[in-house]
């Protein structure tokens, strides 16, 4: 029987290679048909059936040393991923590894490697090891393995790992695989120490060849103990167990070979730790099921052995030599021998002599490979960039700057005024028109009242909630008034701390509507600034002309500079004009230029001259790619001498209109007609404006409506629940005070239940049930509120419940939030996110942006409150009655116009312990 481990295979099933081979040719290679390929392609399915077929014979390495010759080529030309779903099962499928698959061709190199070496492995294990040929064989399978084992480590895991994309398991580690590769040298090593042991060698010989076994063993063992993150659970038990036993004895047989060669003292030392080491190999092979017999008996005979020779040694010694015993670590070591390296095979490291000796051809050998395949794509992606930065990003810069220069000199509208003395400025009309198809003034005042409407809805449903919690508030004392009568306690939190999240929830809501009701004041100011103006823009063309002052030439000589200072001018703009179509020129030439570059066929005559086994990089390519851009660098050399053009010509327009200007400064007719022209412009940017806002305001108020109608559904279960509590107490109350007149006083809290409101998350005591209720006589109602044996529990579970249906678990409500506008009110998100937007015509800041608010984070300062005194309506009616003052916003010293309705305030128990301020209108 073997006494040697054996690396299984890792299992894979077949896989369709064509259908994504065939696509990645038509999205990467559109020149190239999917067919001309077709050869290479069954080709490549047939040689990964035959590999992945687990035939354990000498004729098999081929096999697999010629696929994975094809793989590394086929490498050479496409990408590790091109949507191809490998599987292969774990080495050892007992374990905790799983089954992985990725879209990598690396990771089925991987594979490919690790049956090779399992392959290897398997046919050393077949040898007859009894013979010195069978040994010598078995050895030089095991170096294959351990050189293949090496190879993957060394050349392919890394790459593997580089491009997976993602965390790969422990059984794809770097140690797993090293272990296994420790693990083979030392089996090997283990086949020379038997062939030296079949020859007859020297003691001190197989003395080293023992304790260089020993070692690389006792490596496998630390390389798995020692690995991050941890890879035992990867291996088999019996593994672990094997190593560990085969670390031991073979320990164990370099001690005791050594002995053989020494002098009593001194051989007794070597015997005593040959014994100690055989006994702890005999101990992990007992320990566990799982060494193989073989090993058992192996080590069961050496421990015979070496126990035998001590007893000898021993008993002479006494009798008769009477030699020192030294310790062990006074005796030299013994040096290690090593006989057994990792060979790889020639065909790995040279897969090229594995397709030629193996008169293959190489797949998708005309495929343009896929490093220049990144090369093109590279190549064009920095050609669109520059064109880009270089060409069409510098237009739109210098196209930029001359209109703001033009903007802020008033040109060419001061040269239209100047010249039409009749009819007005296409712009104008065009902007008119746009402006009446718009809706104008009527679109405008629509929107006004529906923003009004809205603002009002969203008040009323706020005072709404509010009135539900002020009757509730008197509702609670009117319950705990009945209940301090009898002087019991009650175990009820009241109104104004239990409505608490409510009240603090409904001030953030009245302070955003608040806000927001600022803005919506100053949008009307500011539209009713520019109403006239904006009503004049909205008539026809006719009407508008007539409010717009005419112009006149003068025949003065000032007249006659102004006109010739305007030609000089009108011939500046001309030449800008010009300007701008040169620079339009160029890009078109540019683009044109780009469409029909191709740096394809360079690619592919450069790729042809680079050695047929070489990886093609990118990088390869950079001197190609340097030259065929150098090729644009004369666009950007006349776009420079454009944009020098264009600062001469803007500096000189600067000039000439300041003499333009300076000439018709006493003009009054020329300038009354500028301004008019200048102030409509004006009104239609800001009708715009205040359509934008409106729009704003009318999202704004939409969505908080949304907020404040489940905010009330919210308060009315709230408000349910409490009732609800009231109506049980009560009833328990009746039930005590009728059975008092039949029983005589008892322990009713023991029949009364503790139960969780489902709304406040308090604990409420009623009866089980009617029929269970005892006759009882008066004066234990504090036990209908505070079961006996459980009211701390009770007092505590109170304090910390959270409030379930209507506030949840962290005691705000779970509609505290807006909802999504994706979710609820079908606005765009992105709008109603914006920043609050600056008008030009003030310094406050028109505010709909609900986050601005700062509903749900930021805390809100309440006064302390104080205790109630006596009972007395929550809400002070008075401000019911009143009414605000122009848009003035609420606040605690707001003046109000009384209407002669109002009444006493009395401090009361409610939500903030004080007066409570209506929303402006």
């Amino acid at each position: 029987m073997p006494n040697q481990l054996i690396i299984p295979f890792k299992h894979s099933h077949p896989v369709d290679i064509a259908t994504p081979m065939k696509q990645y040719i038509k999205q990467h290679h559109p020149d190239t048909h999917p067919d001309a390929f077709k050869w290479d392609i069954s080709r490549w399915e047939s040689i990964r059936k035959d590999s992945i077929a687990e035939t354990i014979h000498i004729s098999k390495p081929p096999t697999l040393l010629l696929y994975h010759a094809q793989l590394v080529f086929i490498l050479t030309k496409l990408p590790p991923d091109i949507d191809l779903e490998i599987t292969y099962e774990p080495i050892f499928p007992k374990t905790n590894a799983r089954s992985l698959t990725l879209k990598n061709l690396h990771y089925e190199r991987v594979g490919v490697l690790c049956n090779i070496a399992s392959l290897y492995c398997q046919l050393a294990n077949q040898e007859d090891r009894t013979t010195t040929p069978g040994t010598k064989q078995a050895l030089n399978y095991y170096q294959l393995s351990a050189g293949t084992l090496l190879y993957l480590v060394d050349s392919v895991l890394p790459t593997m790992q580089r491009t997976a994309g993602i965390s790969l398991p422990s059984d794809q580690s770097l140690p797993f695989f090293r272990s296994l590769h420790l693990l083979m040298l030392a089996q090997a090593q283990e086949c020379a120490w038997q062939k030296a042991r079949m020859d007859n060698m020297k003691n001190t010989i197989i003395s080293r060849l023992s304790m260089k076994t020993s070692m690389l063993y006792g490596s496998v063992i630390s390389t798995i103990e020692n690995a991050h993150p941890p890879i035992s659970g990867m291996f088999s038990p019996e593994w672990l167990a094997h190593i560990k036993t085969k670390q031991q004895h073979f320990q164990a047989v370099a001690q005791y070979r050594k002995s053989m060669d020494e002098r009593y003292g001194d051989a007794i030392a070597r015997l005593t730790a040959a014994l100690n080491h055989a006994k702890k190999a005999e101990e992990f092979s007992k320990q566990s099921r799982y060494v193989n017999k073989a090993v058992q008996d192996d080590v069961k005979g050496l421990l015979v052995n070496i126990q035998r020779d001590l007893d000898s040694a021993n008993r002479d010694n006494d009798l008769i030599y009477h030699k020192d015993i030294p310790s062990l670590g006074s005796l030299p070591a013994i040096t290690p021998a090593d006989l057994a390296v990792a060979s790889i095979p020639r065909e790995l490291m040279d897969p090229a002599w594995c397709l030629s000796s193996a008169s293959e051809q190489p797949l998708f050998g005309d495929l343009l490979a896929y490093g220049a395949r990144v090369a093109i794509e590279l190549y064009e992606d920095r050609r669109s960039n520059w064109i880009k930065e270089e060409i069409t990003d510098r237009r739109r810069s210098l196209d930029k700057d001359a209109s703001a220069t033009l903007q802020e000199l008033h040109l060419p509208a001061s040269l239209e005024a100047l010249n039409k003395v009749i009819g007005l400025p296409p712009s104008l009309l065009k902007k008119s028109e746009e402006i009446r198809r718009d809706g104008g003034t009527e679109r405008v005042l629509t929107l006004i009242t529906d923003v009004q409407r809205l603002a009002d809805q969203d008040r009323t449903l706020l005072e709404e909630s509010l009135d539900i919690l002020d009757q509730e508030a008197e509702d609670d004392e009117s319950f705990r008034d009945m209940f301090m009568k009898t002087g019991g306690p009650l175990e009820r939190l009241p109104s104004h701390l239990a409505n608490k999240d409510f009240t603090d929830k409904i001030l953030r809501y009245r302070e955003a509507v608040a806000k927001a009701l600022e803005s919506d004041r100053i949008v009307r100011s500011h539209w009713e600034q520019w109403r006239s103006t904006v009503e004049l823009l909205c008539k026809d063309p006719a009407e508008l002309e007539k409010f717009v002052p005419t112009s006149s030439r003068s025949n003065s000589s000032q007249g006659s500079v102004t006109q010739s200072r305007a030609r000089t001018l009108r011939e500046l703009l001309e030449k800008l004009d010009d300007t701008r179509n040169q620079r339009d020129q160029i890009v078109n030439k540019v683009s044109r230029m780009a469409l029909s570059d191709s740096i394809q066929k360079r690619i592919a005559r450069e790729a042809t001259g680079i050695e047929r086994w070489t990886e093609v990089k990118p990088e390869m390519f950079e001197d190609a790619i340097s030259e065929e851009l150098a090729k644009y660098e004369t666009f950007k050399e006349e776009l420079d001498i454009n944009e020098s053009e264009q600062d001469d010509i803007l500096h000189s327009i600067r000039a000439a209109n300041e003499a333009f200007l300076q000439s018709r400064r006493e003009d009054s007719s020329i300038k009354e007609r500028q301004q008019v022209l200048q102030s409509l412009d004006d009104a239609y940017h800001h009708y715009h404006e205040v359509a934008n806002h409106l729009c704003e305001g009318l999202e704004f108020y939409n969505k908080l409506a949304t907020v404040l109608i489940d905010l009330k559904e919210s308060v009315k279960r709230w408000v349910d629940g409490r009732n609800q509590e009231v109506k049980w107490v009560t009833e328990a109350f009746d039930k005590m005070e009728i059975g008092s007149e039949i029983e005589p006083s008892g322990h009713i809290a023991n029949r009364v239940t503790p139960v969780n409101d489902p709304y406040s998350g308090q604990f409420l005591s009623h009866p089980a049930s009617a029929d269970q209720l005892p006759s009882q006589q008066t004066g234990a109602i504090a036990n209908l509120v505070t079961p006996v044996g459980a009211s701390s529990q009770s007092r505590s579970m109170t304090a910390q419940a959270p409030m379930a249906a209507a506030v949840g678990s962290s005691g705000r409500s779970d509609r505290e939030k807006i909802p999504s506008p994706a979710q609820d009110t079908g606005f765009n998100s992105s709008q109603s996110s914006q920043e609050p937007i600056a008008s030009p015509w003030r310094s406050q800041k028109y505010d709909y942006n609900l986050s601005s608010a700062n509903w749900e984070e930021e805390e809100i300062p309440q006064r302390t409150p104080p205790k109630p005194k006596s009972k007395a309506k929550i809400i002070d009616r008075k401000l019911a009655n009143a009414e605000w003052e122009d848009d003035d916003m609420p606040s605690s010293k707001s003046k109000l116009k009384d209407t002669g309705k109002a009444r006493t305030e009395t401090p009361a128990r409610s939500r903030t312990r004080g007066e409570r301020s209506r929303i402006p209108g």
